[in-house]
């Protein structure tokens, strides 16, 4: 098996069960490229940010293969939540995810 990042690294996770750790092997080779076609995306949508779910129409992917890449996008500081949500098909809220340079000030904290 490959040695890889841990996914505190920015690799791929994996739980250690039945065929996760090969596939956490295979993810790593496209992960980089999967995240820079979710900021393409996002940043495309500029101050009017987009939903993970618009993403994945998008990119023609299932929504949950976009979640997993916000959320490292989002521990990078290169996308931020918007603090508006839009509700998806389903009639859930979901987070309006923004590119950093179309963020405005960041609460950190419960900073002002």
């Amino acid at each position: 098996m490959m040695e890889r990042t841990s996914y505190r690294d920015g690799g791929v996770g994996h739980c250690g069960l039945g065929g996760s750790p090969d596939a956490a092997d295979r993810k790593s080779k496209t992960v980089q490229d999967d995240r820079a076609k979710v900021l393409g995306v996002i940043t495309e949508a500029a101050h009017a940010g987009i939903i993970g779910d618009r993403i994945a129409e998008r990119l023609g992917w299932l929504p949950f293969r976009v979640r997993p890449r916000t959320s490292d996008l989002r521990k990078a500081g290169l996308i931020f939540d918007s603090q508006r949500r839009e509700k998806n098909a389903n009639g859930i809220g979901c987070i309006v995810w923004v590119a950093r340079d179309f963020a405005g000030p960041v609460n950190i904290g419960g900073a002002a």
